[in-house]
């Protein structure tokens, strides 16, 4: 009963969000909030049929959830509402229904892996699709080869670096990362993004990392195994897909249809800076924090209309990824309960 209930509950949230989300570009917490609560209600009238033993990972998995997801907005892979909905697919999920194994902290992997895998084929296909139509792809520039340049600096530290805190952690905790491979992969992904960000004395890093590969070697006679492999290609795949498909992630659009919630791209957000018109929106970045609010939109319509104003405008094309959240639990759902 309890299963069945939390099932239907995290369903109709999943609907209802996929809902918002595409109509409106957001989240709502009431919904999220009524659902955990109501969510927790049920953990209490049905409390019988919970297994004790769950309960403690159980909590871990919501605590692992929480800063997983707080790290995915923090990196801008999803917006603070799709956080907060992962967060309560977790929350509701029953804790029959999670992975066998006491070691690991994180039983919501496998929901995560089936909804970013949804995300990956549907970004994949659409970039694979926008390349073929894009006339310039082919056309070479300068910046290509400082490009190049720039993968390999950072495909060489992200291999530096990840080798040395994997060998590092698989050498004190070898039960544990064997037991919470998807999370250390998750971890890696993180850490290679926060590479690429450094923008200076990579080359230091590299030498410094290096040396440390090479006494820990020597000390310990840790190696770089085949998940140490694993972490390395997905985060460097990871990396690599965002640079892609990034590039095609704008959309041109009429100034008199710009919306709430919609964000402007940084050469379009440059258009406004010498204007008078008040309440026009400061230089973008292009993320979530942002998006346009009632006034910065009518600021912008304004704007359109003095002889500094254009006809249209680059925006940042948007992803509703609650869609996704539905798809990753359907799937999650058949592969626990029905198969």
């Amino acid at each position: 009963m309890l299963v069945t209930l939390e099932i239907l509950l995290t369903l109709f949230t999943c609907i209802i969000s996929t809902i918002t989300d595409i109509r409106n570009k957001k989240i709502y917490n009431k919904i999220l909030i009524v659902t955990n609560i109501v969510a927790i209600i049920l953990y209490v009238l049905f409390y019988k049929q919970i297994e004790i033993s769950f309960i403690r990972q159980h909590v871990f998995n919501i605590l692992t959830t929480i800063i997983i997801s707080f790290m995915f907005f923090y990196f801008n892979i999803w917006a603070a509402g799709d956080a907060k909905l992962f967060i309560t697919l977790s929350v509701c999920i029953p804790v029959q229904l999670f992975e066998r194994n006491p070691i690991s902290i994180f039983p919501s992997e496998l929901l995560l892996i089936l909804i970013f895998s949804s995300a990956f084929i549907y970004i994949l296909f659409e970039t694979i699709y926008l390349f073929i139509k894009d006339k310039s792809r082919f056309e070479k520039n300068e910046r290509d080869n400082k490009n190049i340049k720039e993968t390999i600096t950072n495909f060489v530290l992200t291999t530096s670096v990840l080798t040395l805190i994997n060998n590092i952690l698989f050498y004190l905790l070898p039960e544990f990362m064997s037991q919470n491979i998807i999370l250390s992969i998750i971890i890696s992904m993180f850490i290679g993004i926060s590479l690429n960000e450094i923008k200076d004395k990579k080359e230091i890093i590299i030498i410094v990392t290096l040396l440390l590969n090479i006494v820990l070697f020597i000390i310990a006679g840790v190696h770089l195994t085949w998940l140490n492999l694993v972490y390395l290609l997905v985060s460097m795949i990871t990396m690599e897909f965002r640079k892609v498909s990034g590039k095609y992630n704008y959309k041109e659009i009429e100034t008199d249809k710009v919306q709430v919630g919609m964000i402007l791209s940084v050469e379009s957000s440059m258009l406004f800076r010498n204007s008078r018109v008040k309440n026009l929106p400061g230089l973008s970045t292009e993320q979530t924090d942002s998006r346009l609010k009632d006034k910065e939109v009518d600021a912008i319509k304004r704007w359109a209309k003095t002889k500094k104003g254009i006809n249209h405008m680059i925006i940042v094309k948007y992803i509703p990824f609650a869609p996704f959240m539905l798809l990753g639990y359907l799937e999650f759902i058949i592969l626990k309960v029905i198969l």
